[in-house]
Parts: structure tokens; sequence; C-alpha cells
């Protein structure tokens, strides 16, 4: 199970796992085009990690102030300093944990984000 499920998902993997357990699980053969299905000329499909192209601004208006990064090739710059990530930025701007994606927009929310304070 994922560490984040959510109890909708966890409600719909018990619900599977007694239908399966009263009337069988999938058949082999559904089995086979599910694992199938899963896989790129015959490899097995991952997430593609998002990249940010090197040279690329991020911009950022936070308490009035309009915040520049840089993407450099594996890192970003922000007020002539390097950081590892835009989490960090963002903890830098805010002195708050942010997920950098989120913070500068990159990331589709599924809940309102909080405003700036």
């Amino acid at each position: 199970m994922p560490h984040h499920a959510s109890r909708a998902f966890l409600v719909r993997a018990v619900a599977y796992g007694l239908q399966a357990e009263v009337y069988g699980g999938l058949d082999s053969e559904t089995r086979r085009l599910l694992k199938k299905a899963g896989q790129t000329n015959g490899k097995s499909s991952r997430p593609q990690r998002r990249r940010l192209s090197k040279g690329s601004k991020l911009f950022r208006e936070w308490h009035g102030e309009t915040h520049e990064v840089l993407v450099l090739d594996k890192d970003f710059a922000w007020r002539g300093e390097t950081y590892p990530s835009l989490s960090a930025i963002a903890r830098a701007i805010t002195g708050t944990n942010w997920n950098g994606w989120a913070f500068f927009g990159l990331k589709r929310r599924t809940k309102e984000a909080p405003a700036d304070d």
C-alpha cells in the first residue's frame, strides 16, 4: 500500500480484496493484459521526471517582493547563491517548509494553497 493512500483508495482496495476472495481474482489473461498496458515498447513505464530547461527563469511574488530563480544544470540560483532544490529556495524565502514546485506554481494543486501572508 502507498504510505499516503487516501481513505477512498483504501476502501476501494479492501472492497476489491473482498470481491476477489468471494468471486475469485483476475484470470491470467486479464493480468497479462494489465501488465502489458503498463509497459511502453516492451519496457516498464515509469513516470517521467519533470524537467526544467537550463537557463529558464522562475518568478514568484512573496510579500510584495518578486523573487527570480535561474535554473542551472543540476541546481538553482537565487540572489547569487546556489541551492540544490526549489524547496530550499522556497524555505529561504518564506521561512517555512514548502514544496518548491508548488511554491513556484509548477505543480498542479488539488486544494487552494494558502495566500501570501
